[in-house]
């Protein structure tokens, strides 16, 4: 069931629009009948304590001279939501029903677009040195490039190989992340852009910071065993740090 309700809110009485999308349940009521008591199904009942709220819009008028939509500010709940992950919301509730979008958010839309391109290029198929070389372009694209916007496609035709960019704007689009410009802010990524994690299997970890792997102070190379003086085709991976151990954990 869909609930529309209206009122005023706030120090300013500012009047508001809201909707509720109210789940039906069922329940038992009990009753006293001349001593007895009877017990009774009721259907379709709605926002009772009990009730989760899990999808409530608001639009409230903040200035009532301004011509609509201007003056009007409006609210979103939607349990699917997280801090990490907006784009989890029903869609046909805020856009297809609501007709809103989210607002950009340079911070955040820098983050996801860093998180999403690490996950495609985990996923390709591109070879292991050309995943290493696109990741490397892409810390330094998202931390060095002195350019206040950027968008995916910008990228995808600076970076990616030819035959990966339409597939990146693809899984982009699946994502519902914008191709219109986004604000470069780094502020979310904090760690992420400071150091680099490298994994081999469960047995080691290797950490080095962008810089030092962009300016060849540590270099990372992947090959067959016999190329690194080893024994049979088992894939081994060579680190050469230009510098002394200077402390062990």
């Amino acid at each position: 069931m869909l609930i529309v309700f209206d009122g005023t809110v706030g120090a300013h009485d500012a009047p508001f629009l809201g909707v509720i999308k109210a789940e039906m349940q069922s329940g038992f009521q009990r009753q006293d009948d001349g001593g007895s008591t009877i017990t009774q199904l009721l259907k379709d009942i709605f926002l009772t304590k009990a009730t989760r709220l899990y999808k409530v819009g608001m639009m409230v008028q903040e200035s009532v001279s301004a011509k609509r939509p201007d003056g009007w500010t409006a609210l979103v709940f939607d349990n699917n939501i997280t801090q990490s992950h907006r784009e989890a919301a029903a869609q046909y509730f805020f856009e297809g029903f609501l007709g809103c979008a989210f607002r950009g958010d340079g911070a955040y839309e820098t983050a996801r677009f860093f998180d999403l391109t690490r996950e495609f290029v985990a996923r390709s198929n591109l070879p292991t040195e050309e995943k290493r070389d696109v990741n490397d372009a892409l810390y330094t694209y998202i931390k060095t490039e002195k350019s206040p916007t950027f968008t995916a496609d910008e990228f995808a035709e600076k970076y990616l190989p030819k035959p990966t960019q339409d597939l990146f704007r693809n899984f982009l689009e699946a994502k519902h992340f914008p191709r219109r410009g986004i604000v470069r802010d780094t502020s979310r990524l904090g760690a992420k852009l400071r150091r680099r994690r490298f994994k081999f299997g469960s047995a080691a970890e290797f950490f080095a910071s962008p810089e030092a792997l962009s300016q060849r102070k540590v270099e990372i190379e992947t090959g067959p065993a016999q190329k690194f003086g080893g024994d049979g085709d088992e894939i081994w991976t060579r680190i050469v740090v230009h510098q002394s151990v200077t402390e062990e954990r």
